[in-house]
């Protein structure tokens, strides 16, 4: 009898557990990133160094500064939504990112890889965003 009602109350609580399944649990992207990784079929960056540093906020708003060789740091802001895996902007002046990306973590990195073409994958660690960019 005992052994009836364990069963009875297993199968229930796997049952409910189905139920409520409402599907994989969203990725937490927030937080600051700098790209450490570029792979690109499709662009020649030649031998100038890009420095890019992107903060995430929980509230769906960026701040993105971007470096391209010697010049200086330039600001980008925004909002950004992120729909299961596609990750996409818009930039403080109105205008849509170039393209959406989907978006995983791996090992602690964010992965992105824009969707227009599919040719660009851009990987960035965590960090600390300097100061006086």
């Amino acid at each position: 009898m005992k052994a009836r009602i364990i069963i009875a109350a297993l199968a229930a609580l796997l049952l409910t557990g189905c139920e409520n399944n409402k599907g994989p649990v969203a990725l937490d992207i927030t937080g600051q990133w700098e790209l450490i990784g570029l792979e690109t079929k499709s662009i020649q960056i030649g031998d100038q160094t890009i420095e890019v540093y992107m903060d995430l906020k929980a509230d769906n708003t960026f701040e993105l500064w971007q470096k391209l060789g010697e010049g200086r740091h330039r600001k980008y802001s925004g909002t950004w939504a992120l729909t299961e895996t596609t990750l996409t902007g818009k930039y403080s002046d109105g205008k849509e990112w170039g393209s959406a990306y989907e978006v995983s973590l791996n090992e602690g990195n964010l992965i992105m890889t824009e969707t227009k073409t599919g040719t660009e994958t851009y990987t960035y660690k965590t960090c600390v965003i300097p100061s006086g960019l």
